[in-house]
């Protein structure tokens, strides 16, 4: 019986948690998703009973670039951004709280600092895709999370979608999301459209809002779908 492996989440576990199962989805753009071919978690021992970290290696097919023996060497770097970017939106700033089999609660993320995301083609749509998780002990539910790093790539990419992110230099506010206080060093961010004083929230609660926004979304246009199928069963019965 295996006592460390079970004082920490399996990488069965954390692979769910993250949705990096087989087939899962990723979605690329608002009409395309890369699909998940492959999926292998490690996981490593860094303190026992208080950290570990989960290598991981996907293999995703993209429904972007199948005329990619024809693009340019430029029109390629291009392609390879934009995988990068949806890995990132999957999996990047999402904390997740995961737990052993003895039912101990870990914080768990992905590291975007010490270990950036790679993203290597295998075959035209093919891309293999190595990033790096890992989950620190919750010793008191009411501990916040570790604080997460972001580098100068992934705040460009938060601006780019409209959210300007700034690290924090005081401790004077409160999460406009989650409501708790805002500590020195952490990272928060606001629409660049709100030129109110204020208005900061924790850049983990503006991603897990938006990650709920988008399975809402998702769910909504797969009933649209079904119904849409369901009136054309209908109206195909009454011609026949």
């Amino acid at each position: 019986l295996n006592l460390s492996a079970q004082a920490m989440p399996s990488p069965s576990v954390f692979r769910k948690g993250f949705q990096l199962c087989k087939h899962d989805l990723i979605p690329l753009n608002s009409s395309m998703n890369l699909q998940i071919i492959e999926s292998e978690i490690g996981h490593n021992t860094i303190t026992k009973f208080q950290r570990y970290e989960f290598p991981t290696m996907l293999v995703v097919e993209s429904e972007l670039s199948d005329e990619c023996e024809h693009e340019t060497d430029a029109q390629t770097k291009l392609t390879l951004f934009q995988i990068k970017k949806a890995i990132q939106r999957h999996i990047m700033f999402r904390v997740e709280v995961l737990h052993s089999a003895y039912g101990t609660p870990y914080q768990c993320h992905f590291d975007g600092k010490r270990h950036r995301i790679d993203v290597q083609r295998i075959e035209n749509n093919t891309f293999r895709v190595h990033c790096h998780g890992v989950a620190v002990r919750i010793d008191n539910q009411n501990n916040k999370p570790e604080k997460m790093h972001i580098d100068s790539e992934e705040i460009d990419a938060f601006q780019q979608e409209g959210i300007r992110v700034v690290e924090s230099h005081f401790a004077t506010s409160k999460c406009l999301k989650c409501g708790q206080s805002i500590e020195v060093g952490e990272y928060i961010g606001k629409p660049l459209n709100v030129s109110k004083r204020g208005q900061w929230s924790h850049i983990e609660c503006i991603t897990t809002k938006r990650e709920q926004h988008k399975k809402r979304k998702f769910a909504e246009t797969e009933t649209d779908t079904t119904e849409n199928e369901n009136e054309r069963h209908v109206k195909r019965r009454k011609t026949s």
